[in-house]
């Protein structure tokens, strides 16, 4: 007991020890610009490229990014692409198209009655292989789930009409574009 009441009065001494050196502290009454604080530096500049330095400002912040971007040729804002769509009218064709799902090396036939097309006759003609076969037709006839085509060229051959296709038409430039750009094209169909 007599020992913990001995640590109690020597901390306790020491803390009124401690106590009795600090001093108050009071802040300095002066006017802006004549106290000893030094002088805050130049403000950012507005966010924009400066491929120079500036003097008045700090390219720091968006100002950094901006000037990085324009290092690289690339402008921000980002110019406008001037271009419009083209009229939607234009996608209005009397044309129909079929796709011949015949893979290469096989030719697609072509037949001159369709009767022969339906029964696999004799082929009048073949077309040319290829991984992406297109025709135009004028008449199309439904036999068992097949569809056959009459070619505007003339003659009847297996196809798979196309009953609806994109309307995208693209873009209609009056000049070429200040800035590089690029299409990107991607299935949108299995």
């Amino acid at each position: 007991m007599i020992k913990r009441l001995t640590h109690i009065l020597v901390l306790g001494g020491l803390l009124f020890t401690g106590l009795a050196e600090a001093a108050p502290v009071n802040a300095q009454s002066q006017t802006p610009g004549t106290g000893s604080e030094p002088y805050a530096g130049l403000p950012l500049c507005q966010p924009d490229a400066y491929l120079a330095d500036p003097q008045d400002c700090i390219p720091l912040g968006p100002s950094s990014t901006i000037t990085q971007l324009a290092e690289k040729g690339i402008n921000y804002p980002f110019l406008p692409i001037l271009a419009a769509s083209p009229d939607p009218a234009l996608n209005n064709v009397d044309l129909h198209f079929a796709k011949i799902n015949v893979p290469p090396p096989d030719q697609a036939p072509v037949y001159n009655t369709f009767d022969d097309a339906t029964s696999g006759g004799t082929p009048a003609t073949h077309l040319k292989p290829g991984n992406l076969l297109f025709v135009s037709y004028s008449q199309r006839a439904d036999v068992d789930g097949n569809s056959f085509v009459y070619l505007r060229s003339g003659g009847w051959m297996r196809a798979s009409p196309i009953d609806s296709y994109s309307h995208y038409q693209g873009l209609v430039f009056q000049q070429n574009p200040a800035t590089s750009l690029g299409w990107i094209v991607e299935q949108t169909h299995p």
